[in-house]
């Protein structure tokens, strides 16, 4: 997925993010993800790492799919005041329209949640397809 980021604290610009997710259904309402994340250069936060979420799966509605996501995110920040490891959380909603059986577009918002006043904002949108 591509889209793009910004930091909710204070003036930040606007960057690109991306992300990477494998995300396997456990069944009807619930699904599991593990994603690589790049949240891009906003100038107060520069992070990328590695999330799990467990996803609920709303009732499917014509060809709309809704869902939400939450779980840690394990980030490594490289802004020049802040650096390291860190364990965060990532709230997650998206959209997803199917095409047919296999192709999809997407539109998502993630949400890091930080413990030091950097919270991030991702909106993505993606075209992909179901394996």
């Amino acid at each position: 997925m591509g889209g793009v980021s910004i930091t909710t604290s204070g003036s930040s610009k606007t960057c690109a993010g991306f992300e990477l997710e494998l995300q396997r259904k456990l069944s009807d309402r619930f699904a599991l993800s593990v994603a690589g994340i790049s949240e891009g250069n906003t100038e107060l936060s520069d992070r990328k790492g590695v999330a799990s979420q467990l996803w609920f799966l709303a009732p499917e509605l014509g060809r709309l799919r809704l869902s939400a996501g939450l779980g840690p995110y394990i980030a490594q920040e490289n802004n020049i005041n802040d650096q390291g490891t860190e364990i965060l959380g990532l709230a997650s909603i998206d959209a997803k329209v199917m095409f047919n059986d296999k192709w999809y577009g997407l539109i998502r918002l993630n949400r890091t949640i930080s413990t030091y006043d950097k919270d991030g904002d991702m909106v993505f949108v993606d075209m992909g397809r179901k394996f």
